[in-house]
């Protein structure tokens, strides 16, 4: 496996925790996976006011980044995949790689490069030591804003990795109760997956997540921005249960 981004290898320590110890000797039957899991999705939430235009290819949208220090979303990323991975296939190993907010985080497609995965010096250490055979790597997807409603999609823009889409204007109506009005505040998991083989590098597959939870202004004349619908607390919950959600619906396919 190629190495790079060298530069910034100071700024990645890295902790490794094995998973399921007590399938430990089935993860040494002949076939079996170890699998290592990195996530560089956490550092940040992404808050995006949707510009009241249409018709252009250009991002007029506001974005405000919210970072996340404690990197509570990719331990959450990290948890979920290796729970999906382990449910999925009996007695694989899994070793989560820990990686501290950094500009790693902003640059991870810097890691797939063709049809092999690039990694820092260290990351291919942890994963010597793991002694993985397969790597799965989530990083942030950039993609436009698709917001499937009942009967359409919407979303103006661009999305990129873990956040909240704001719309103070698009009109909605509530199918269950009639209630209509205008805003609506999403959350967003825009990740994505990558598979590879851990001796060579080699990608086995790609997988791109786009999964979005909608939360209407409708029914709700007391709120005045979409964004103030829900806590600080809900709003890291709501966004966590889809992340975990997503990743448990998707990491079967991946690595099967």
């Amino acid at each position: 496996m190629r190495t790079a981004l060298n530069r910034r290898q100071s700024l990645i320590t890295l902790c490794a925790a094995a998973l399921g110890a007590g399938s430990a000797n089935a993860a040494k039957a002949a076939g079996a996976r170890r699998y290592a899991v990195i996530s560089l999705l956490g550092d940040q939430i992404t808050l995006v006011y949707a510009a009241a235009v249409t018709g252009s290819n250009l991002d007029r949208n506001r974005h405000r980044e919210l970072p996340d220090s404690t990197g509570s979303l990719d331990s959450a990323a990290l948890a979920a995949t290796g729970r999906a991975i382990e449910q999925a296939q009996r007695g694989a190993q899994v070793s989560l790689l820990a990686v501290p907010p950094s500009a790693a985080h902003q640059q991870g497609e810097r890691f797939v490069q063709g049809n092999e995965i690039s990694l820092p010096d260290g990351l291919v250490n942890a994963l010597d030591q793991a002694a993985a055979t397969h790597v799965v790597l989530l990083t942030k997807l950039r993609a436009p804003a698709h917001i499937p409603l009942r009967d359409s999609a919407v979303g103006v823009g661009q999305l990129q990795g873990l956040g909240y889409y704001v719309d103070r204007n698009i009109g909605i109506r509530t199918v269950e109760t009639g209630n209509t009005g205008d805003g609506m505040l999403v959350a967003y998991a825009y990740v994505q997956l990558t598979l590879a083989d851990a001796k060579t590098g080699q990608v086995l597959r790609r997988q791109a997540v786009r999964a979005t939870q909608v939360h209407p202004v409708a029914g709700k004349p007391e709120t005045s921005d979409p964004w103030d619908l829900l806590d600080a607390p809900q709003k890291a919950e709501r966004l966590r249960r889809l992340l975990e959600g997503q990743l448990a619906r998707e990491i079967p396919t991946l690595i099967s």
